[in-house]
């Protein structure tokens, strides 16, 4: 799972969540000039046991309901982006705009960017 965050920045803030593993990474923007600087594509992100174990348990009570309601509705500059893979193949994508994203959402990607 991906969860991306499209703001006032011109830089996107992406997350990538692999659940089966229960690891966190932060998704490096431009990795092609990064690579050169000796920048990873991806980095993982450090969470001490309680948090880790906070941010999956909220991967379980997601709302999904709520969230594919409000698919594909992004209103403005700022809006979320939800990617859910299996297997790596995408199975479902969500475009949802800041004020009309689930608040469990919300406190999940809050949980996971104050870890960075």
């Amino acid at each position: 799972m991906t969860i991306s965050y499209y703001g006032d920045s011109l830089i996107t803030q992406q997350y990538e969540l692999i659940v089966k593993s229960k690891r966190v990474y932060f998704i490096t923007p431009h990795a092609s000039y990064l690579h050169s600087k000796g920048e990873k594509y991806k980095r993982p992100i450090k969470f001490n046991k309680e948090e880790k174990e906070k941010i999956f348990s909220q991967i379980g009570k997601l709302s999904w309901t709520g969230l594919e309601q409000n698919k594909d509705r992004s209103n403005g500059k700022r809006y979320y982006s939800v990617n859910v893979y299996k297997e790596d193949r995408l199975i479902d994508n969500y475009k949802v705009s800041e004020e009309l994203l689930p608040s469990d959402f919300k406190t999940l990607y809050d949980a996971i960017s104050s870890g960075k």
